[in-house]
């Protein structure tokens, strides 16, 4: 998890006035693997033209530091300094994109960034005085309190109709039995880990593949004789399975 502290993207992950907090995943890692697989499938798409082959460099700070730019790096360059940790625009300072205790101990998440989608939230829970204070961080403290009121499950029964941008908090057990998960082939019902739904290798369901297991007949498609490949193999520049 270092790659220069995820290009400074670490430093504002986390609450105003606490400290930094390491996210869920490998942010660098997953990162640079989709950067790889755009830089392989440009260069393969830039191949067919000229028939030219390119010299990939695949940076996984490069990544880190691109995700940093939109945001955080905007800020920057702005106002000429850093963020603050908890105070960027989403990651803590707004009443309307942020995240909200339940009475029961859970969470719910609002990202109503749209002033329609925070307008229909503040018709739903009574409260028409706030749609003026969408931007305001002392709206939060208002909305908190509004939240705080129900439990998770009867706001997600008062708000299941509501365009506004709310959804719930869920552990990563819930999030595999969402419908859309499961009709989109990302988790499938069977034994894992003491849990009847488990995470699918592939959206399509089929096992992922052994490492080098296509390789001959992908060279082959790309026009590659068997000579061409053995000599690969040889010198230890490609893996077959």
């Amino acid at each position: 998890m270092n790659y220069i502290a995820l290009g400074g993207l670490l430093a504002l992950n986390g609450v105003a006035g606490g400290p930094p907090i390491p996210p869920g995943v490998q942010i660098a890692d997953l990162a640079g693997g989709m950067l790889a697989a755009i830089a392989i499938l440009a260069a393969l798409v830039g191949r067919q033209p000229s028939g030219q082959g390119a010299y990939l460099d695949v940076s996984m700070l490069d990544a880190v530091m691109s995700w940093a730019a939109p945001v955080a790096g905007a800020f920057f360059l702005g106002a000429g300094r850093n963020p603050v940790r908890g105070q960027m625009a989403l990651s803590g300072k707004l009443a309307c994109y942020n995240v909200y205790e339940t009475a029961d101990g859970q969470f719910l998440s609002l990202a109503a960034l749209e002033p329609h989608l925070w307008s229909a939230f503040c018709q739903a829970v009574g409260r028409d005085d706030l749609v003026a204070r969408q931007f305001d961080p002392a709206a939060i403290a208002d909305v908190a309190a509004i939240v705080k009121q129900r439990t998770r499950q009867e706001w997600q029964a008062h708000l299941q109709n509501v365009d506004a941008c709310v959804e719930p908090v869920n552990a990563l057990d819930e999030a595999m039995r969402d419908p859309q998960v499961l009709h989109r082939g990302l988790a499938r019902p069977g034994p894992a880990f003491g849990s009847p739904f488990h995470l699918a290798a592939r959206p399509d369901e089929s096992p992922a593949p052994t490492l080098g297991q296509h390789t001959r007949q992908v060279l082959q498609q790309a026009g590659f004789s068997d000579d061409e490949i053995h000599d690969l193999q040889s010198a230890r520049l490609i893996k077959i399975a």
